[in-house]
């Protein structure tokens, strides 16, 4: 930690709120997202540094990385990188394929430094940005237009790096959540208008209710291994279709297939399937999503006929226990 850090954590909070005030006062210099009705706001700047200062940033580099949206801390993606390289967990961002046959697929990899022998691993594809609502392929070309003009957005000009982007902020939550803080998304994850980098550029805009419209909920029933949203342009395989070949045994080891023995174990394996765009791949003639929804289903008629055997069932319309 550097002496300048040590120095803003170590002082009084009077000290600290006088010194944000006195940051505000860089007016113009002052980012977009640290300011209230075009003018810096001394408390987003406070809340900024703390932040910082809980993750060990200096309160300059917070200024400039950190982001507060609608009350939330965001990272941008190479400050988040930077916070996780520093725990000493090892990330890499690779790219393959090619935009112009829309193959292209950003793949992010965490090594955890107290857990070197397994690799996190998220990849995005052009398929699953358009699952998600980020873009479109229209006639075999990206497109994801904004603003009334419908100028091109953010995702159809700079798709490799909005790819990696996600691809890195995703693999951090699941694999870095101890060095974040709970400081785990990128603006442009909460609806925030970012440049190349994936820095924000512009506050997202409200649903004319003064806040941005909630998220969709997520679907958490027993079995729940809800396939993804169906599009215009759905994938080649989907969760609900047989497929020939032989067992992956990639997929086997990578998800310990062979030691699944819960809803919960088939679940948490088919949400890591999903990130990672690995449901169509075939285990035992079936795609992976598809094999483990009807684990996850005989897991469940196992657990009710045991339940039933020890009582902890109840049939009885009365609500008397036999």
């Amino acid at each position: 930690m550097s002496t300048d850090l040590e120095l803003y954590a170590q002082a009084t909070l009077p000290e600290r709120w006088n010194y944000a005030q006195a940051m505000a006062s860089a007016g113009g210099l002052v980012p977009e997202g640290l300011r209230t009705g075009g003018q810096a706001d001394p408390g987003k700047m406070f809340f900024t540094f703390e932040t910082g200062s809980m993750l060990g940033i200096h309160p300059v580099a917070a200024i400039q990385g950190v982001n507060i949206i609608e009350g939330k801390p965001t990272l941008s993606p190479a400050l988040m990188s930077a916070v996780i390289r520093r725990a000493g967990h090892i990330i890499r961002v690779t790219v393959t394929g090619q935009l112009a046959d829309l193959s292209l697929t950003a793949t992010a990899e965490l090594i955890r430094k107290d857990d070197p022998d397994f690799t996190f691993r998220s990849v995005w594809t052009i398929e699953k940005a358009q699952r998600a609502g980020l873009l479109q392929v229209i006639e075999g070309r990206i497109s994801a237009k904004v603003g009334r003009n419908q100028s091109p957005g953010v995702w159809e000009k700079y798709t490799e790096a909005m790819l990696k982007a996600r691809a890195l902020s995703e693999v951090c939550r699941e694999g870095g959540t101890d060095a974040l803080m709970g400081v785990a998304y990128v603006p442009e994850e909460l609806g925030a208008e970012v440049n190349e980098a994936g820095e924000l550029v512009a506050l997202p805009e409200s649903n004319g209710t003064g806040r941005r419209p909630a998220p969709q909920a997520a679907d958490y029933r027993p079995i729940a291994l809800v396939a993804d949203p169906v599009t215009a342009t759905p994938a080649a395989v989907t969760v609900t279709e047989a497929v020939t070949g032989d067992t992956d045994q990639d997929m086997v080891e990578l998800y310990g297939l062979a030691e699944l023995a819960s809803v919960i174990d088939a679940r948490q394996a088919f949400v890591k399937a999903r990130q990672n765009g690995h449901l169509d791949r075939p285990i035992e003639g079936k795609p992976l999503g598809k094999w483990l929804e009807d684990l996850a289903t005989e897991f469940d008629q196992i657990q009710e006929g045991v339940d039933r055997q020890t009582g902890e069932v109840n049939d009885d319309p009365t609500g008397e226990v036999a």
